[in-house]
C-alpha cells in the first residue's frame, strides 16, 4: 500500500474543534460555501481571524485575566 504523499508542516491539520452553529446558521455558511466555492472550514477559519483583528484594532480585550493565575 502506497504512503501518503509528504505535506508541508503548515499543511497538516492539526485538530478538529467541534462548534456548535443553529440550523439557520448551518444553512448559510453552506450557502455561502458553495457561493465562493471554498469550505466551510475556510470561511469558518478567515472568519475567526478578522474577528479578532477587529477585536484587537478595538483595543478590546479578548477575554478577561483570571486572577488564579493560569492553569
Amino acid at each position: 500500500m502506497p504512503k501518503n504523499p509528504y505535506k508541508p508542516k503548515h499543511q497538516v491539520k492539526a485538530r478538529m474543534i467541534p462548534i456548535r452553529v443553529s440550523q439557520e446558521d448551518s444553512e448559510w455558511l453552506e450557502e455561502a460555501s458553495k457561493k465562493f466555492g471554498v469550505p466551510i472550514s475556510h470561511l469558518m477559519r478567515e472568519g475567526a481571524r478578522s474577528y479578532v483583528k477587529r477585536l484587537e484594532r478595538k483595543g478590546e480585550p479578548t477575554r478577561k485575566e483570571s486572577k488564579y493565575g493560569s492553569s
